[in-house]
């Protein structure tokens, strides 16, 4: 599969993987025992973040999404270290 035939089929995709994954989290939080405003809240950031990946993906191609899925993994760690979370 050539780079312009993943980027089609990504942007084929990806309004149903950012529904389901956004779905998903909604449910889970409120299987949680969450009221429907954390839900929501929550299952936002999950959309944002979904959107934000499919973005890097496109903008960035594939070194640069690498490149962002680390730096974004050591700062939220170091976030959590520090006590932030």
């Amino acid at each position: 599969m050539t780079e312009d035939e993943h980027l089609a089929w990504l942007k084929k995709i990806m309004p149903m993987v950012a529904t389901l994954m956004t779905l998903g989290t909604f449910l889970v939080i409120r299987l949680a025992g969450h009221g429907n405003g954390t839900a929501l809240l929550v299952a936002g950031i999950m959309f944002g973040f979904v959107l934000l990946m499919y973005g890097a993906r496109v903008v960035l191609g594939v070194k640069g999404f690498v490149v962002v899925i680390g730096a974004g993994a050591v700062i939220l760690w170091r976030l959590q270290r520090n006590g932030y979370f």
